[in-house]
């Protein structure tokens, strides 16, 4: 899902991702392979996050963290991977602040 600057803030502020830049270079084939998404990058790969309304005490718009590739070393160069779409433990209220 794209998130508003407001939810990716929320996204930094609770678990320390930064959102990918969208200006970047490599976005538009993000954009292109994964869809309209706003992506983080972390130590274990690239990660969308979704709607999770069956998350338990999760506030009252929790979205669940999603693994969309991981990092594997090519050619002595770091790069990611596709994987098969795995939900994580990790989920973040994005409901607006009243």
């Amino acid at each position: 899902m794209k998130l508003t600057d407001a939810q990716a803030d929320k996204v930094k502020d609770a678990i320390g991702l930064e959102p990918f830049p969208e200006d970047a270079p490599v976005a538009a084939q993000l954009k292109e392979h994964f869809g309209d998404h706003t992506f983080f990058v972390a130590e274990a790969g690239l990660f969308v996050f979704e709607k999770d309304e069956n998350a338990e005490d999760a506030g009252d718009d929790p979205a669940r963290a999603i693994q969309i590739a991981q990092w594997t070393e090519k050619d002595g160069q770091q790069a990611l991977a596709v994987v098969e779409p795995q939900a994580t433990t990790t989920t973040v209220d994005l409901a607006e602040a009243a």
